[in-house]
Parts: structure tokens; sequence; C-alpha cells
């Protein structure tokens, strides 16, 4: 708005109000996050289990972690649910079933969490049962009318029916049905060609439980546990237990159609339209030969072998078959090797389609418990180690899922976050998947400012921290290493151990920075130096434990700043102190122990730099206090109480500690420090989230900050890098006058909206002066010893004083009722006895009211 622009009216009251306000406390507004990275939606699909085929033809695949996918038909993927999310309260734990309705609604229980989702069909999540509520989940099931059937496990032995407002009624229990035989143990669910569902137990017992809940015996339990229910094209039922296979007829009565030799057991069973059944079974005894057979039983009991104990030697038995329209089936074995998945054709001829296995290149088929049967065209859906595959008649195999489905291979583990330049921002991570090496490479994620991920170079390392330099090179520290990653992905290790030719960081690093210039500096605790490498690779030690006859000592050098200067700042753990080297190599002490002079400092851990030079420190020990360091060396004691991990500071010098688990609870949470008082933008409960509290942190880890005062932050358990923008800042307009303490610096941040806080603060003015605010709507550029008075003509004038330390902070709240389209003008008068004229005038800023 231009300053000649006529001003709206102002009623009179509001004057009052806005004077009111000056006085007046805020906590300030929570910052709303952003969640720009995922790594549960980058990271691999651990140890997949598909399930039954869905009505739409689609297949769902549960991952241990407690991921599920859905993979259609034509073979595209949609990831369902994450293990944690930031959308739900409760997280998925150890995922072993999942099932889809006719709608196209998926359900899927965690065993480990106790708990099933609903995941809808525009992909919304709801917590239908809730974690204890019926124990753990072991298999789930569909009737007709859509009812689910949740069955426990061996700690539960239950099955309870969960309607679809979520309210769960116990169907079966450990003793069966009242007045019953049988007693359920370890129960599995399958449905039925006409939406009932059947309850297998261990004891060898079937139950059949029809649409709305009613439940009754169907088999009795004998011949061993019951381990499968198949039907054929009729509707006719087939038992599998390990004594054979049983049909139950027309009348009700069951008949033994195969009956297993011994000393075999069947393991597994398919059954086709025409009432064929092919079944394999198990011979593990010492005086015979231990192996697989297989044979194919007509409808009328004739059994023709097609394999026996020979063809496949061992302990591996199948676990899991599918057939063909042409009579061919598909099996593999528990324990792979070899050609893990065969086919054996009609005339007994066996082949061994798959050789490979998982994508990865190994040769291991992990068996799931439950196989999906034939889909459209023949094609065969099986599920290998890390991959869901389809072989097609001709067998030619497609990756439908793999360890790097759905974007890029990552262990959702953050442990920093450095910011580029140009918006990007960076995580540090380790590739997890098959065929990595058992130390798990490392490896950084680029997030632009657009959101889309980039995986940048791959080392033996893991990374920790990182700097970015104006070229957006990546400088990343491991375990003892500086390795620089190019945006093209090339990487160089740039430090490393002794005699590697890329200097001497011997042991561990510790701590990495950049200054303004590009300067890399990295320290190693474990030799007590720092080194530096400047942009061209070269390489100098410019700290040592002696600190090259400074006088002062480095020990256990923990953590690097630096200032806007190119001036760097180092804490040593156990030498107490936080040293300085200037650009010119001047060593110095900003703080140290006790007995020289300065504030003691007992375990200094985490160290933060301002663009001026204020230092903060934190300790930890007795208080766990939070030091600040003014640049004429004052020292004050900013906060008590906290055990931050990590440190950041803004561009208007607020100090953000994020702290994993906060005063000693099991809780996280991030806080922004002004000028003494604390202010909570984040905070997380690690335990016992519920909807509406702060964002889902797990274990919040690292925090940085940009020159907007948007902070990032990086979960360690969630690995997820969220972005919280702040309130809307204030340009500043300058026009300040030099005091005793330098030009005293006004900046504030918030909106100019009724109710919404304000904050302020103002540095570099003499200890316990008075200062005068000019707020105002217009700006005139009258000289005022040297400088321009931007706050005139005067809205009102506000009365402040400054602190012992030379500042002053305050959240005020903003007056209702302001009109709008009101350009607001705030300057400051400092009383200052140390310059000719005894004043001194501070900057100018200004927004605007909505």
């Amino acid at each position: 708005m231009s300053s000649s622009s006529p001003m709206p009216p102002i009623r009179p009251a509001l004057l009052a109000t806005l004077a009111l306000a000056g006085l007046a406390s805020s906590a300030g507004a929570q910052a709303d996050p952003t969640l720009i990275l995922d790594a549960r939606e980058v990271q691999p699909l651990s140890s997949p289990v598909a399930h039954l085929d869905a009505p739409d033809g689609s297949l769902v695949v549960t991952g241990g972690s407690g991921d599920v996918m859905r993979v259609a038909a034509d073979g595209s993927t949609t990831r369902l649910v994450t293990a944690v999310g930031d959308r739900w309260a409760q997280p998925l734990l150890g995922a072993v079933d999942a099932v889809m309705d006719a709608s196209g609604r998926v359900f899927v229980g965690g065993s480990v969490s106790e708990n099933v989702f609903r995941v809808e069909t525009d992909d919304t999540l709801t917590v239908l049962v809730p974690s204890g509520a019926i124990g753990p989940v072991e298999d789930l099931e569909l009737d007709a009318l859509g009812d689910l059937y949740v069955a426990g496990g061996a700690s539960a032995d239950t099955v309870h029916r969960v309607a679809s407002d979520g309210t769960a009624t116990l169907v079966l229990g450990a003793g069966g049905v009242p007045g019953g035989t049988a007693t359920l143990s370890e129960p599995r669910l399958r449905r039925g060609p006409a939406g009932e569902v059947f309850v297998l137990s261990a004891t060898g017992a079937v139950f059949l439980v029809q649409a709305g809940g009613a439940a009754q015996e169907f088999a009795p339990g004998t011949g061993g546990p019951a381990l499968d229910v198949q039907f054929d094209g009729a509707g006719a039922v087939h038992l599998l237990r390990r004594d054979g296979v049983y049909r139950r007829e027309a009348n009700g009565t069951w008949t033994w159609l195969y009956r297993t030799v011994s000393p075999e057991s069947s393991t597994a069973m398919t059954v086709g339209d025409s009432g064929t059944v092919w079944v394999s079974s198990f011979r593990n005894v010492a005086t015979t030969t231990p192996g697989i057979s297989m044979v194919r039983v007509t409808p009328q009991g004739v059994a023709a072998t097609l394999f026996d104990p020979t063809t496949f030697g061992g302990l591996a038995k199948v676990a899991a078959m599918a057939h063909d329209s042409a009579g061919a089936v598909f099996f593999h074995r528990e324990g792979g090797g070899s050609g893990s998945l065969f086919r054996v054709d009609a005339a007994g001829v066996v082949t061994a389609v798959s050789s490979t296995g998982d994508v990865s290149g190994a040769t291991t088929f992990a068996g799931p418990p439950r196989l999906p049967r034939v889909a459209a065209a023949d094609h065969v859906r099986f599920v290998y180690s890390n991959a869901v595959v389809r072989l097609a008649p001709d067998g030619t195999e497609t990756v439908l899922l793999d360890h790097t489905s759905n974007g890029i291979a990552m262990f959702p583990t953050f442990t920093g976050v450095a910011l580029g330049g140009d918006g990007s921002s960076y995580v540090p991570g380790r590739i997890d998947g098959p065929g990595q090496p058992a130390t798990d490479p490392g490896t950084v994620l680029r997030v632009a400012s657009d959101g889309t991920v980039t995986q940048l170079g791959q080392t033996a390392a893991q990374f920790s921290r990182m700097v970015v330099d104006d070229a957006g090179r990546v400088f990343a520290m491991g375990a003892a290493a500086v390795h620089r990653i190019d945006p093209d992905g090339t990487t160089t290790q740039v430090l490393g151990n002794q005699g590697d030719g890329n200097g001497n960081l011997y042991g561990p690093g510790n701590a990495i920075a950049i200054d303004p210039a590009g300067d890399v500096y990295a320290s190693s605790s474990a030799t007590d130096n720092v080194f530096r490498v400047d942009p061209s690779g070269a390489v100098a030690e410019v700290l040592d434990a002696s600190t090259k006859g400074s006088g002062y000592a480095l020990q256990d050098p923990r953590d690097l700043a630096v200032d806007a200067f190119g001036d760097l700042y180092v804490l040593g753990f156990t030498s107490r102190n936080v040293l300085k080297l200037s650009t010119t190599g001047v060593v110095s002490q900003v703080l140290g122990p006790a007995g020289d002079g300065q504030t003691a400092v007992l375990s200094p851990t985490h160290l933060a730099v301002a663009a001026d030079g204020t230092v903060f420190v934190t300790t930890s020990g007795p208080g766990d206090t939070v030091f600040r360091v003014r640049p004429n060396g004052a020292v004050d004691v900013l906060a008590g109480g906290l055990v931050p991990n990590g440190l950041a500071v803004d561009p208007f010098g607020s100090l953000y500690a994020v702290e994993p688990f906060a005063a000693g609870a099991n809780v996280g949470r991030v806080l922004r420090i002004d000028g003494g008082a604390q202010q909570t933008v984040a905070f997380q409960e690690l335990a016992g989230s519920v909807p509406g509290s702060p964002p889902w942190v797990e274990t919040p880890w690292a925090v940085a900050v940009d020159a907007q005062s948007r902070f990032y932050l990086a979960g360690l358990d969630s690995g997820t890098l969220q972005r919280f923008d702040g309130p809307p800042t204030w340009p500043d307009l300058g026009g300040a006058v030099n005091g005793s303490a330098g030009p005293p610096r006004l900046a504030m941040r918030g909106p100019l909206t009724g109710g919404s806080a304000l904050d302020r603060t103002l540095d570099d003015v003499p200890p316990d002066t008075l200062m005068l605010a000019w707020i105002a709507t217009q700006s005139t550029p009258f000289p005022h010893l040297g400088g321009t008075v931007h706050a005139y003509p005067f809205l009102v004038q506000l009365l402040f004083a400054s602190n012992s330390l030379g500042s002053s902070s305050l959240s005020v709240t903003w007056p209702t009722g302001f009109p709008s389209g009101v350009d607001v003008y705030v300057q400051f008068v400092v009383q200052d006895f140390g310059v000719p004229g005894g004043i001194g005038l501070s900057n100018a800023v200004m927004s605007t009211t909505p």
C-alpha cells in the first residue's frame, strides 16, 4: 500500500486496545507442519506376504514392517498403509493379513499392534479395532454381509465378528460351540463360496460361521490340524489335514477322498473347478529318504503320483500351491534352493520356472502362509522374499512389486537434516534391501522445493551429519570420513582415516560445519582435532588438543558452528569450553570452565551461533542449562531443564532446541527460545498420541532453520521430515542510528490478524534503559540524527525497558476490529547516554493488515 494512500478510519477504542496489547503477553501461534518427506513412502516393502485375490482381480500384499500394498491386475501399485502414519493415532505393526470387500475397501490387521484398519476406497483410514480390544490379530475374513471376522492366535484362540461401526462380538472361543465336542486352537479363517466363513483349528476341527455370526461344528477334530479348506466349481468342501484330503458330500457326511501314505504328512493342496485335487506330502523319517511327493486325485478318489521323494529330497516341504486351466501345478518349497518355483505339468514333468528368486538375484523363495489362486489368463502370481512376480503361460516373469517399489529403497531412520540455498532439504539414510552388504551402505535423499525426491550417491558409510554449499554439494560425515556428494550423485571422499590420502580424521568424526566461503570443517573427538577442507579439496588441521600454542585446550570436540563472518566455534566436551577460531587464525575462548573468570560450564553438549556471533551452548548435568554468550562477552542463562539433541538459530536470533525425550519422559518436542522465554512450537508424545495433538514425530532428532524462519524437523524412528512454517516476518526498512552497542536491531513476526500473536525482539541496546516504540500507519523520510524516521506520524507510542543484558523481547496480541489494507510501521527510539545526543534509533519494520 502506498504511504500516500488515505488511511481507513480507525476507531479511538482501537488505539486504547493497541496500547494495552503492547503490554499483554501471548504464547504465540503454533506452527503448522507440512510433511515434505516420509521414508515410509520410499522404503522397501519388508517381507511381503500376498493374500487371496480381491474381487476386482487385484492382489493385497502386506509387509512384516506394517506396510500394505494393492497390486492391480495391470501391475500398478498403491501403498495403502504404512507401519507408523501421520494420518492416524495408532501404528500398525506385524501386518499379518489383509482382505478386500466387493466395494474395494481393504481391511488389514496387526499381530503386534493388535488392531485392525479399514482403508476406504479414497485411501482414508479408520481404526476399526483399536489396539488391545480383542487381542492379537492372526487372520481376517469377510462374510456375505460384509462383516469382518478376526481370528486371534495361540494366546487368544478366539474369533470375533466386527460390524462396520467397529462393534466386536465374540463368535467362537477356545471351548468351541455350546454343546459341541470340538475345541478351538490357533484359528485360521477361509471364506466359502456363499460368503460363509470357515474356521480351521489346530485340533483338526472345522467350524462354520454363517452370515450374521451363528457358529456350528462342521467337521470333528480328528486326523491332525486342519490345514486348509478349498472349494470346487460346485461348491463342494475339501478339507486338508495331515492324514489326507476329506470331501463333504451333499448329505453332510465326510469322505476320505485321499489318504496320505504313511509315513508322509500332507502339507498343501489346490482344488480345481471340476473337483480335481492336487496334494503335496512330506516325508521326514530317519529310516526312509526324506523329501516331497505330489499326487493328483480325481473326483472319484483315484490318485496318480506326479513325483515321489526321489525327485525332491531333503527337508524343504511344499509351502503353497496353485494351478492353471491346463492342469499344471505351481509350487515352491520352504527353505528355497536353486529353482525355488516349479511347474508340474499334467504328465508329471517338473520344470524350474524361476531360478532367480527375488529381483536382487538371491535364490531363496520365502514361503507365505497363503498363495493367491490362478488369476485371469492363467497369470500366476507368486511372492518372493522381497518381490511379487507375475508368471505368464509362456514363462515370462514380470515384477509387480519389489523392494524398491513406490520409490527409493531406504531404511526409515533420519539422523540429521541440512538445507540448501535453493530451498532443497537433505536427510541422511541408509540403503536397506536384498543384495546390500550387511553394513547397509549410506546415502542422502534430496527433497527439492517442489517435493521431488532424489537419491544422491551411495557409500559404505552411514551418514549422520551433513552440510550443503552454495553449489548444492553435500558434505556428509560417516563413521570416520567425510564424503562430498555432487548434485549428479558423484561421491568423493574428501577427508578420511590416516594414510588414505585424504587427511587424518582419526577415529569417528563428530561434527561438521561450513562457512560462507565454502570451507568445510570436521572434528574428531578421538584425537581432539579439527580439519578444514577448502573448496579445492585441500585439507589442513586448524585446531588440535593444544590449539597450536594459543593457551587454550581442546578435548573431545563435540560440536561445530560458524557465524556470518566465517568465524568457527568449537565445543569441547571434556575441556568444558567453547573456542572461537577467527578468519585470521586467532584462537580465543568464548566460554570456559570455572576459575578462568568466566561462567562455569559443566559438560557442554551442543552449540549454535547466530549470524551476529551470539553463541548458544547447552550443558548436561545439574540444571541442564542453556547459556547465551553475546558478542560483547556477556553471559546469561536462557533456560534450564533442557536435554536437547541439537540446536539451530533462525535469522532473528531465536534458538530452536530439539529434545527426543524431554524432561526424562517418553515425549519429544522442539522449543523455540526467544530472549529467555520458552515457547513450544512443536510437541510430540511418542507414546499414547491421540488425534488433535501436535503432529506425530516419533523421536524428533534433528532440526534446521531456513532464511524464512521455517524450521525442519527430522524424526529418527518415524522417518519423516516435516517443515513448520513460522509466522510471517516483517520486512526490514533500515533507518537505524548507532547506539553505544551498535545499531539497535528490531525484528517482528506474525500476522496483523485480530487475536494473532506478534513476536518482537530488540537487541544491541544499553542494559536497563528506556525505549519508546513508535507505531504508525504512514512512512515519512524525515531525517533524524542521520537516520530515517519511518513510523510517523505516530498512531501510538509505547514505553518499554531493556533487560540487564541489553535486549528486549515480547509477544503481544494484535487487537480485533482493525481495518484491512493498512500499512503498519514500527520503530524504536532508545535512550542511550553513551552516544552524542543520548539517543539511538532502531531499524524500522513494516507489515500490512489482511
